[in-house]
């Protein structure tokens, strides 16, 4: 009984995985998660928990930045390093 409960569970988990992937944001919080598990959990802990937080907490360029011409992109990249495109960045001391 509790096989076949775990298989649904993991079954629903798996499609939700997969709608995700119908969504920008889905498709960037995946390569989040491919280049950083650790930072993807952060972001993720982030968004269940804004009500605790004074101001909007930013999410990582790597989901939250979008340049509208494309003919920048490779410009702007080439300033940041793995860890900037990582960076969760917090409005005050007391949301740090």
């Amino acid at each position: 009984m509790d096989t076949a409960k775990s298989i649904r569970q993991n079954k629903d988990a798996a499609m939700q995985e997969l709608a995700a992937f119908d969504t920008q944001e889905g498709q960037q919080l995946n390569k989040l998660e491919q280049t950083s598990k650790d930072t993807a959990n952060a972001w993720k802990w982030v968004q269940e928990n804004r009500d605790k937080f004074e101001h909007e907490v930013y999410g990582p360029p790597m989901i939250s930045c979008s340049v509208k011409d494309g003919r920048y992109t490779n410009v702007l990249e080439s300033f940041l390093r793995k860890n900037d495109f990582l960076a969760i960045t917090a409005q005050s001391l007391s949301d740090m």
